[in-house]
C-alpha cells in the first residue's frame, strides 16, 4: 500500500475504535518517553504526528508502524479484541489484495 492508502487505513482504524489522531499521538509519545511530562514537547509531537497523517511524503514504514501500534495497543485489545485490518503480503495479485482490504474494511467493529 502507498502512503495515502495507509493514512486512510489509520483514520479508518481510529474511527472504528472511537479514537482520535491526538489519542494516537499521545499514546505514541508516552510509549516512547515514559515518565516524561513536558506539555510543549507533547504539543509539538501531536502536531508532528497529525502532519505525518496528512503529508504525501510520509514514509510507508512509519505508517505501517502506527497501524501495528494501534492494533496491538492494550486498550484497543481490551475494548475491541481483534481489529479487522488486512496487511498486504505482496504475494497475491493486486486485485485480490484490494478485495481483501475492502472485506476487512466492511467488517463493523462495536467499540463500546
Amino acid at each position: 500500500m502507498g502512503t495515502r492508502e495507509l493514512q486512510d487505513e489509520i483514520r479508518t482504524l481510529l474511527s472504528q475504535i472511537g479514537k482520535s489522531q491526538v489519542w494516537l499521538a499521545g499514546e505514541l509519545y508516552y510509549a516512547g518517553n515514559p515518565g516524561r511530562d513536558d506539555d510543549l514537547e507533547f504539543k509539538k509531537y501531536v502536531e508532528r504526528v497529525k502532519k505525518q497523517l496528512q503529508r504525501s511524503g510520509t514514509k510507508p514504514e512509519l505508517l505501517n508502524y502506527y497501524i501495528k501500534f494501534i492494533s496491538n495497543h492494550e486498550d484497543v485489545k481490551n475494548r475491541v479484541g481483534v481489529l479487522p485490518h488486512y496487511a498486504s503480503t505482496r504475494s497475491l495479485s493486486s486485485r485480490m489484495e484490494e478485495k481483501l482490504k475492502a472485506f476487512s474494511s466492511s467488517i463493523v467493529v462495536d467499540a463500546e
